[in-house]
């Protein structure tokens, strides 16, 4: 049994499981990556770590310092506890919609946890990525911005992309995922289309969101309430580089 020094060395190295249920026998083999297996249960360990280690690293944070982000939930116990491991202090927003379940395991993890109106535009001063914003101007803390962040698709290229491909054997033809921040599925589909440049990257988006509109057509709509945790935005990011997506699917 192989030990390790501290909860960040069990980030990332998820397996790939095949799916069965619902997949014709004598159909294409379909496998899901079990990013619930990181250590906070989501795969946003990895891109916060990359970040906070990053910004560590350079100098843009120290010991004792705050880092904030807005959130539905997964990168703030992500974000909580890589800061908590690193002596930092976390601060999360977070939409009422978020459940129960993950805004406890946020406080858990040491975060302080602000809960915003859950219909307002993005652009709204009382919605989660105004909140975030303003708090991080405002007292000078290291904004995360995950939606936005460049490190955010990076860590994904890094590290998800090169252990699917890996694990595949380079057989992989197809790549299908959420988009929330757009980070994942940018990372990794860059990654695997610089290997097979006839790779298929399929974006799924909740009914609501604005991506399906703008990837199609590049309309950019109003955002509606959607009850789906995790996926989908009320406004275009930075993080998604729509140039990767072959196909989306609203859901």
């Amino acid at each position: 049994m192989r030990l390790y020094e501290d909860i960040t060395q069990l980030i990332g190295h998820t397996p790939l499981v095949r799916l069965r249920t619902g997949i014709p026998v004598e159909g294409p083999r379909a496998y899901v990556k079990l990013e619930f297996y990181n250590p906070s249960g989501s795969l946003k360990d990895r891109m916060t770590y990359y970040i906070i280690k990053s910004a560590l690293a350079d100098g843009r944070l120290h010991p004792g310092d705050t880092v904030i982000d807005n959130t539905s939930g997964n990168t703030g116990s992500a974000l909580a506890m890589v800061a908590r491991h690193y002596g930092l202090r976390a601060i999360v927003t977070t939409p009422e919609k978020t459940s129960k379940e993950k805004i406890d395991l946020m406080k858990s993890y040491g975060a302080e946890v602000i809960i915003t109106p859950e219909t307002v535009r993005h652009d709204d001063p009382r919605g989660f990525w105004a909140v975030a914003r303003k708090l991080a101007k405002e007292h000078g803390y290291f904004d995360l911005d995950q939606y936005d962040s460049q490190d955010n698709v990076k860590s994904h290229y890094m590290t998800t992309g090169p252990e699917i491909w890996e694990d595949t054997e380079g057989q992989v033809t197809h790549f299908i995922a959420g988009i929330g921040t757009g980070g994942t599925f940018s990372g990794v589909a860059r990654f695997l289309k610089e290997q097979n440049p006839n790779l298929k990257a399929i974006a799924v988006d909740p009914e609501g969101s604005v991506f399906a509109d703008y990837i199609r057509d590049h309309r950019e709509i109003i955002g509606q309430p959607y009850r789906v945790e995790g996926i989908g935005s009320d406004v275009i990011t930075k993080a998604l580089h729509t140039e990767l997506v072959d196909t989306v699917i609203t859901v």
